[in-house]
């Protein structure tokens, strides 16, 4: 097969609504654009729970500082 060929197979299949997964065979620049697209999301999920660890010490009692650690261990986990 072409080039063309795997480039025309692939766009069939995500217009089908098909999975594609990391191991499938992808056009490079949709690779390029995904790897991208994923290390953005990957980002922000930890720059998310940065701004939140400034206030953990300064919470008034143990109960304060436990509650302000669930915002950025979930933003972190996910």
């Amino acid at each position: 097969m072409s080039y063309q060929d795997n480039v025309v197979t692939f766009k069939g299949r995500i217009e089908a609504g098909e999975k594609i997964e990391a191991g499938d065979w992808m056009p490079d620049e949709y690779r390029q654009a995904a790897l991208k697209f994923i290390e953005m999301h990957a980002n922000s999920e930890v720059m998310g729970a940065l701004p939140e660890r400034e206030w953990i010490p300064r919470a008034p009692t143990l109960r304060r500082k436990l509650s302000l650690t669930v915002l950025p261990r979930s933003s972190a986990a996910t």
